[in-house]
């Protein structure tokens, strides 16, 4: 066995590596950033929530899309990741938003949930919802993403 054969057969599956991540609070630079964190796991599904603020407002005073489009491929990407094996990765090829309703300062907690719809060897499925604190439907997704094979 090669040191990169070693490496893979110690390293973790997807579902095993996000649970890890959400027992131990890690976040990703990029949840640091805009404030959301993945909060729920589980085979073919991930959660994440975020409290929208002033700092992701665009010029007209509400929450950007592009926050809200931030979360819900996250979800789909986590959701997919949770299939993988380990030595696999994956990233989005095409992201699908419809935007329902706009989000502020006021939506409270909001949770982007992703699920896997179908998951070939190459190229997985997924979609996402985003509702705000009060359950109300914000926005949600369609996801393509391809696997592959880590280096």
């Amino acid at each position: 066995m090669n040191s990169s054969e070693a490496e893979l057969s110690s390293s973790p599956d997807g579902l095993t590596l996000l649970r890890g991540y959400v027992a131990s609070g890690h976040a990703a630079p990029m949840g640091q950033t805009l404030g959301f964190s993945l909060v729920e796991v589980d085979e073919g599904h991930a959660v994440i929530e975020g409290r929208p603020d002033r700092n992701v407002y665009n010029p007209m005073g509400s929450v950007h899309g592009g926050y809200a489009a931030t979360l819900l491929d996250s979800a789909c990407g986590l959701a997919v990741h949770t299939r993988l094996a380990a030595g696999q990765g994956h990233t989005t090829l095409e992201l699908k938003v419809s935007y329902l309703r706009a989000m502020n300062e006021n939506s409270g907690l909001v949770r982007a949930v992703g699920r896997v719809v179908t998951m070939g060897r190459r190229v997985a499925f997924a979609e996402a919802t985003l509702h705000d604190g009060d359950g109300r439907l914000c926005a949600t997704a369609t996801s393509t993403l391809l696997v592959f094979e880590s280096a």
